[in-house]
């Protein structure tokens, strides 16, 4: 017991003591943190110069370096990179598959104004040729799911950008939703958004059939018979072929007679599962998963 008194007397002592030393602290590190980040700054820059170097491994190593950093400051270097049509395109896809890694939201509208950039190449990117084509196309896909990797601090941009001029960027911005609402990022991380969620279900309760049709993937994955109505509007509205494929495989008979209608009408020949080897099926389930 008197041990114990004597050190809560030692301690308040000591405690005036104490808070000039981390009154001194505190001054010392605000003195240095410029000095501190100055460093930081130099190492970022250093490995962006990195990124540029003919030497696979270099590169490599640099891009891996940035997106285990994790910075906020490499951010604000990397965009203006990303952004400069004139930069190689080899370099800006992978500089913004590193903002898409760092996942700070400061990098959303910056990514939606690559995807504007694209909208004189229409049309996606063939499936297979994501990493072996550098051109608008995958540009706009590695935008896509760099977006889609920042999440749910991404959302409020993506729903502005739901209402934007130009409809590349609309139906990007309904795309990336999807996915976050779904849940299963390109990073392979699997956290549904509740807000992405709600601004696609309200989306198809205005019955905007432009996003249900962008974000159609996402409809077939919640399985809600009281959405079908609403997806076979969608197809016949602002429907293509892989949209009607989706739907033919789903497992959802009313989607699967609205492919076949919408094939017919529109001189397309669609396949089913059954057709693949092994009877596969690649794409999306009714209320299910890939």
């Amino acid at each position: 017991m008197n041990n114990d008194i004597s050190f809560f007397m030692l301690y308040a002592i000591h405690w005036p003591i104490r808070k000039v030393a981390i009154f001194f602290s505190i001054v010392a590190f605000l003195i240095c943190q410029p000095f501190l980040s100055q460093a930081s700054d130099d190492q970022i820059k250093t490995l962006i110069q990195d990124l540029r170097s003919q030497n696979s491994k270099v590169s490599e190593a640099a891009e891996d370096a940035l997106e285990k950093m994790k910075d906020p400051m490499a951010v604000e270097f990397l965009i203006p990179i990303a952004l400069n049509e004139e930069e190689s395109p080899v370099l800006r896809w992978h500089v913004i598959g590193i903002l898409g890694a760092i996942k700070h939201n400061i990098a959303t509208q910056p990514l939606l104004d690559i995807i504007r950039s694209t909208a004189k190449t229409p049309g996606d990117l063939p499936y297979g040729l994501f990493e072996r084509t550098i051109g608008d196309l995958s540009i706009r896909q590695k935008a896509r799911y760099a977006l889609a990797n920042i999440g749910t601090s991404a959302v409020p941009y993506l729903t502005s950008a739901l209402n934007d001029n130009t409809p590349i960027v609309r139906k990007e911005a309904a795309k990336v939703l999807a996915v976050i609402a779904s849940g299963t990022l390109p990073s392979g991380e699997h956290v549904s958004s509740k807000e992405a969620v709600e601004v696609l279900m309200n989306a198809a309760k205005a019955k905007n059939l432009s996003i249900v049709a962008s974000a159609y993937d996402f409809f077939i994955l919640k399985g809600d018979k009281k959405l079908e109505p609403i997806l076979v509007k969608a197809l016949q509205h602002d429907g293509d072929k892989d949209m009607a494929l989706s739907y033919l495989n789903s497992g959802n008979s009313v989607l699967k007679k609205a492919a076949i209608s919408w094939a017919k009408a529109n001189g397309y020949n669609i396949t089913d599962s059954t057709s693949f080897p092994g009877g596969y099926n690649p794409y999306i389930r009714w209320g299910g998963k890939m």
